[in-house]
């Protein structure tokens, strides 16, 4: 197994605090970065991420009577 780099790691931190719901502001600050866009190469979220994310927030499901329970068959992975 490889030696684990600097960069993996702080991807993985960053990764893992903005998943369990930290501010992407107060990471920022505690990753010590000036601008948030040297932040965002570390936060490249997966597709799995981003069909969580509209399954937890998309206010259209609830307009239709969608199924809230999963993602559409026609988005499954």
């Amino acid at each position: 197994m490889a030696p684990l780099s600097l960069q993996a790691f702080h991807r993985g931190f960053a990764l893992g605090c903005l998943r369990s719901g930290m501010d992407i502001f107060a990471l920022q600050r505690l990753m010590g970065h000036a601008d948030i866009s040297i932040l965002r190469r570390y936060l490249a979220q997966t597709h799995e991420d981003l069909l969580r994310a509209h399954m937890e927030h998309s206010p259209v499901d609830g307009l239709f009577g969608q199924n809230t329970d999963g993602p559409p068959s026609s988005v499954a992975a």
